[in-house]
């Protein structure tokens, strides 16, 4: 059957019909060419005419972090007139509280995986691109795809629902990333090639260089290296340096009252709110950083430029320590931890999940004053508030 299209209303098809025109691919045409024709072989990709296409998006490659390339298809066009769909992926959270003190780790990685999605013929029309004076669509999900995450997910997860039957290992699923957790390092051994192999008979392929077969007690899973001996979490020294780096950048133009661009600030932003699970007060040391961002967005357009202010650099020099030393996060012992609560905010609203005895209990509501909650710091830490005291009882 394959991925389907969740049109935004009823005019969404004619919308992207008179946003169509071709455009040649841009980037590393060398790599790209050899991606192109991978595709080719796969099937993941056809030649159609061009009578076929009735919307086409640019594509382009971009390197991996392991010196490879992937091909992407910019599907914002596509993905504005597509629904959006919610869903709850497993977090660093979920990973901390799943293990215990000396378990055994494994992992598998799912290779190309969203082309292992199939594209129904009412979406393919809709996923077209010219290379020189041929054009394709793809059959196989692309990656751009607004719904290819949730969609690839969910299949992913039936499929390891068949493949772990029988099994005694904890298994935890991160879009293409399998963890696999067992006390039992031989049993560990045993089940982790077993679900292997069941996956490759449902038709999956797995990357046998970006897997651990062998069950370790040290792991990179969901970007953290995770070590169950010492039950501690930290960031992998290649993410460290960077950070390192790019923070010792900011700080020199910070001093020097530089202009800097404002999707530059708001990129390093992102990764350092992510390092908030080992730093517990990152939020807290973001706020100047993240206000100059909103203003400068706010009044001069992402496109911009901003100034840095001297007023930034006590949270530029307690991140550059913080990561300097790279203190890893000791881990809670599950036996330990008698709920969690995970809040989401939004522009428009709220909601929370409370986990709780084996119980999940849930609670949402909409803003009655959005205007005032400008930045996403102030959604979040109202929508934190807010699920205190809707589950004030079951938390006293």
């Amino acid at each position: 059957m394959g991925i389907m299209p969740v049109w935004k209303d009823e005019g969404s098809k004619l919308r992207l019909q008179q946003l169509s025109k071709p455009t040649q691919p841009r980037g590393n045409i060398h790599q790209y060419m050899k991606l192109l024709q991978e595709e080719i072989n796969q099937k993941v990709i056809i030649q159609v005419n061009p009578h076929h296409i009735k919307l086409y998006s640019p594509t382009f490659c971009i390197p991996k972090r392991d010196g490879s390339y992937r091909k992407i298809l910019d599907a914002r066009n596509l993905n504005t007139e597509t629904k959006r769909i919610h869903f709850k992926m497993i977090s660093s959270q979920d990973v901390q509280f799943a293990i215990q003190q000396n378990d055994f780790l494994t992992s598998l990685d799912i290779k190309s995986a969203f082309n292992h999605i199939t594209v129904h013929p009412s979406l393919q029309p809709y996923l077209g691109f010219q290379v020189a004076n041929a054009s394709y669509v793809y059959i196989g999900m692309p990656f751009g795809l607004k719904l290819a995450p949730i969609v690839f997910s969910k299949t992913l997860q039936a499929a390891l629902a068949a493949a772990k039957e029988g099994l005694t290992s904890t298994i935890l699923q991160y879009a293409d990333d399998i963890l696999l957790i067992n006390k039992d390092k031989q049993v560990l051994l045993v089940e982790t090639v077993t679900v292997k192999q069941r996956l490759i008979n449902l038709g999956w392929v797995i990357n046998n260089v970006k897997s651990e077969m062998i069950p370790k007690q040290e792991i990179r899973y969901l970007g953290w290296i995770w070590d169950t001996k010492l039950m501690t979490a930290r960031m992998p020294l290649n993410r460290q340096q960077k950070l390192f780096f790019r923070l010792s950048q900011m700080i020199q133009q910070t001093i020097n009252r530089q202009f800097v661009r404002i999707k530059e600030v708001a990129k390093l932003i992102g990764k350092l709110q992510f390092l908030k699970f080992q730093f517990q007060l990152a939020s807290f040391h973001l706020i100047k950083l993240n206000r100059i961002k909103d203003r400068a967005a706010r009044l001069r357009g992402w496109d911009s430029t901003l100034q840095l202010k001297l007023t930034i650099l006590p949270e530029l020099f307690w991140w550059h320590s913080m990561i300097l030393a790279n203190k890893p996060l000791e881990l809670l012992m599950k036996s330990t931890v008698t709920a969690t609560l995970t809040t989401d905010a939004s522009k428009t609203g709220w909601g929370a999940v409370l986990n709780m005895n084996q119980q999940e209990i849930l609670a949402s509501a909409t803003w009655k004053k959005p205007l005032s909650l400008r930045s996403s710091n102030q959604r979040e830490a109202r929508a934190i508030l807010y699920a205190l005291r809707r589950f004030k009882k079951q938390l006293m």
